[in-house]
């Protein structure tokens, strides 16, 4: 019943919306076009929730200046209504509006009694939902049984219990997941070139080696002597 109550408002709000209304504004529209042929787009407006029955026997103008009004962003809630009761006065159809808000009230306050209900059955849900699935002594056939039971009951409630403990992903889980792309230290250690820097120094020791001109020097030396021995002959 609470199900049922919930889409019945739903579809109230979608009429009383000015998307609801203006499926039946182009419809309007459609029929006064002097060509045939944009007559199926007017008719796009049943697909939707029929027009309040206040609209069904309104003109166009009409219907447009209601919709004026419930879709103009810059009036309150309050002033919606009065400028809605006023529209309906003017164009003759006070009764049938007044009839439709006095139904609209009714139903939103009967889901409000049901979301009451439903709220304080929660707790007590969700003690025989508990045991049920901490039960051991018993098989998984018998354990669904049980839930499906308690579902048949308490369809909304077990509904909403098991939404709620349904793990829900953390929000930028999927983008925390680049972590392992971070993870590429050991290609840093890749690139230290360490090793190649000592091949070089050892690359130059000996070439520090060979700069060093002592052979030359004993090589003078030994012409020295060589001319020493000649003065003597």
């Amino acid at each position: 019943m609470f199900r049922v109550a919930l889409c019945t408002v739903l579809v109230l709000g979608v009429l009383a919306g000015p998307q609801g209304g203006r499926g039946g504004q182009q419809g309007g529209q459609g029929g006064q076009g002097p060509q045939g042929g944009q007559g199926p787009q007017g008719g796009q407006g049943p697909r939707g929730p029929p027009p309040p029955p206040f609209l069904q026997n309104v003109t166009d103008e009409a219907r447009q200046a209601y919709f004026e009004i419930v879709s103009n962003d810059n009036l309150t809630i309050a002033e919606i209504d009065t400028q809605s009761a006023a529209w309906a006065s003017t164009y003759g159809v006070s009764d049938i509006y007044t009839e439709f808000q006095a139904n609209q009230t009714a139903l939103l306050a009967e889901i409000k009694e049901n979301v009451t209900e439903v709220i304080s059955n929660l707790s007590s849900v969700q003690s025989q939902l508990e045991a049920i699935l901490d039960n051991k002594d018993q098989t998984r056939e018998e354990q669904r049984n049980a839930t499906e039971t308690l579902r048949e009951q308490y369809p909304i409630e077990v509904s909403v219990i098991f939404s709620i403990a349904r793990p829900q992903p953390p929000q930028g889980g999927p983008q925390g997941g680049q972590g392992p792309q971070g993870g590429q230290g050991p290609q840093g250690q890749q690139g230290g070139q360490g090793p190649q820097g000592q091949q070089g120094g050892q690359g130059q020791g000996p070439q520090g080696q060979q700069g060093g001109q002592g052979p030359q020097g004993q090589q003078g030396g030994q012409q020295g002597q060589q001319g020493g021995r000649g003065g003597r002959q």
